[in-house]
């Protein structure tokens, strides 16, 4: 039975990454046709108040996400990395004296 769960868990995997593949290519390409929506249009087409949202909800939040990703993310990392240095270094040392490994 072991060779049959081992068998079904890859096929759980393999179903779940097809699946996540699919709905993040669909998210792209509809956010891909919202900016060009967005861009190939102008504030007296649509009311000044509608395409100010679409802008800022097609093309604002990603750049703010981005720029969250890319820069703030790794820094928040690095400074808890660095605050927890002695902490982590502690911990392996009681570690290897008490024979756990």
């Amino acid at each position: 039975t072991s060779t049959w769960e081992c068998d079904s868990m890859k096929a759980c995997k393999w179903t779940a990454g097809v699946a996540l593949l699919v709905v993040s290519a669909v998210l792209v390409l509809i956010w891909v046709l919202g900016i060009w929506q967005v861009s190939t249009t102008n504030p007296s087409r649509c009311g000044f108040v509608v395409y100010e949202i679409a802008h800022y909800v097609w093309i604002g939040l990603p750049a703010i996400a981005l720029v969250f990703l890319s820069c703030c993310v790794p820094c928040i990392y690095c400074h808890e990395y660095r605050k927890h240095k002695a902490t982590d270094r502690e911990l392996m040392d009681t570690g290897s004296d008490s024979g756990l490994e």
